[in-house]
């Protein structure tokens, strides 16, 4: 028995001799990077210890401990992997809160040393199954996958244009689970909205009230102030209507620009205040259809929501509910804005039905000088709660 316990420890230790250790950057509650460095040591790790660890934890804004070991690479790895986990307002690993967990992971000699920088160090694929593979890069922004689509990857989102941030917050990393999913669905780079908002709006107007175009012009000025005007936000298109839509008058998405000066002079140009006849509400709205929500008047393509929004001082008096419900066959929005001052319980009522229903229906508020806060806050509140849905790509502008 004693040659035989003999044998086996020569043999261990010749095993033991023959794998090259790992070295690695060690220190306990250094306050610095470099104060870890400079007092810590470097150390051969355990055979089953090939990875280097490093944990970076913040207690307080101006306080860190720093944290630098050998580690057993899965476990380090999951260690990691808890860097995304929702912690608060944001993630276990953060920049945007008083405490912070960070831990980074590397598996060649003393690769821990100086600062850690989590997902840039080699992440060590975990057992189990690959993960769909990411796009190669999100509109408006770009996608890093560090060990691609394996598990335990981290890839990281970053948005590249202007006024474009990730959304939804806090999911800027997204890691493959080793069940073959990520960790969440893959974000986009959003704005906000307002002044984002990305619709094609075909507006229909009538005005039989004195100062009816200098109403109108106050109306747009407030829309303009709150929206942004733009190829990848607000287009505006407009007629105006008696008992036939009055074509001269049309302002087309495409016959501005997107400049908010030239579109309030192309209003007060063509302006019709008390049309003659009818209110003939249904051929306009049939008219702007036809005219407006066209490629050739600069509608956008169909990621782009559209709408029709009817401004009139009185009630239809043809089919205006039928064609309404045309306007709603084909996906789009209907609003009504009543300009007039009393209304009655039957206008009221085929207002409703004209428009997408009660909650789409807007009254003129003459102390206010506007439709009231309730209109955009209407807008913000139905909307705007998804961002992604307000960012227009480099194709859908035709």
């Amino acid at each position: 028995m004693t040659m035989l316990r003999i044998f086996i420890v020569v043999l261990v230790c010749s095993l033991f001799n023959g794998h090259e250790a790992l070295k690695c950057m060690t220190c306990q509650g250094s306050t610095s990077f470099e104060e870890c460095d400079v007092n810590g040591q470097i150390r051969e790790c355990m055979p089953n210890q090939n990875s280097c660890e490093t944990v970076v934890r913040r207690m307080q804004k101006e306080r860190q401990l720093i944290f630098k070991q050998c580690k057993e690479q899965s476990a380090c790895n999951m260690n990691q992997l808890q860097n995304t986990r929702l912690s608060g307002r944001s993630k276990q690993c953060n920049s945007d809160q008083t405490s912070s967990f960070c831990t980074c992971c590397c598996d060649t000699d003393i690769c821990n040393i100086a600062a850690a920088t989590c997902h840039s160090a080699i992440v060590q694929p975990l057992p189990g199954n690959n993960c769909p593979s990411q796009p190669k890069n999100i509109p408006h922004g770009e996608i890093t996958c560090y060990n691609g689509n394996k598990p335990g990857s981290v890839c990281q989102y970053k948005c590249s244009d202007v006024n474009y941030f990730v959304y939804p917050f806090g999911q800027e990393t997204n890691v493959c689970r080793n069940n073959g999913t990520w960790e969440h669905e893959t974000p986009c780079c959003g704005r906000n909205c307002p002044p984002y908002l990305v619709y094609d709006f075909g507006c229909v107007f009538h005005v039989s009230i004195p100062g009816g175009r200098e109403r109108i012009v106050s109306i747009f000025k407030g829309f303009f102030e709150v929206d942004i005007v733009a190829e990848d936000s607000v287009k505006v298109s407009l007629v105006f209507f008696g008992d036939t839509p009055i074509e001269s008058s049309v302002i087309k998405f495409n016959e501005y620009e997107t400049s908010k000066v030239r579109f309030i002079e192309l209003v007060r140009e063509r302006a019709v205040e008390k049309p003659k006849g009818s209110v003939n509400l249904g051929a306009a709205i049939k008219f702007a259809l036809d005219n407006l929500m066209t490629p050739e008047a600069g509608v956008r393509n169909e990621r782009v929501q559209k709408a029709i929004s009817i401004f009139t001082d009185h009630a239809a008096d043809d089919d205006a509910i039928a064609a309404a419900n045309e306007v709603r066959k084909r996906g789009y929005t209907v609003f009504l804005y009543y300009m007039g001052k009393a209304v009655s319980n039957a206008d009221r009522e085929q207002f409703n039905q004209i428009a997408n229903g009660e909650d789409y229906v807007f009254f003129y508020d003459e102390a206010a000088g506007n439709f009231g806060v309730e209109s955009g806050q209407f807008l913000k509140d139905n909307f705007c709660t998804q961002p992604c849905d307000h960012v227009v790509h480099e194709h859908d502008s035709t």
